[in-house]
């Protein structure tokens, strides 16, 4: 008959933070940073298509009333 010996699992030691609290909150400031200039250019690019896109409709639009009543 053979023995089974049972091994405990070697826990291992909490390894150090490489990255300090004030790293992540610069981190975090860069990235917002980076985030808000992306929706500002975001928001700037669809005033811009909302503006065109009204613009041509409005010259399809008239253009076919003008059409339709025969002028």
């Amino acid at each position: 008959m053979s023995s089974i010996v049972s091994k405990q699992p070697q826990l291992m030691n909490r390894p150090e933070p490489l990255l300090s609290f004030s790293d992540y909150a610069e981190d975090f400031k860069a990235r917002l940073e980076i985030h808000n200039y992306e929706v500002k250019k975001l928001t700037e690019d669809a005033t811009k298509l909302y503006k065109l896109v009204t613009q041509k409709l409005s010259i399809i639009t008239d253009k076919s009333y003008f059409d339709f009543i025969g002028m």
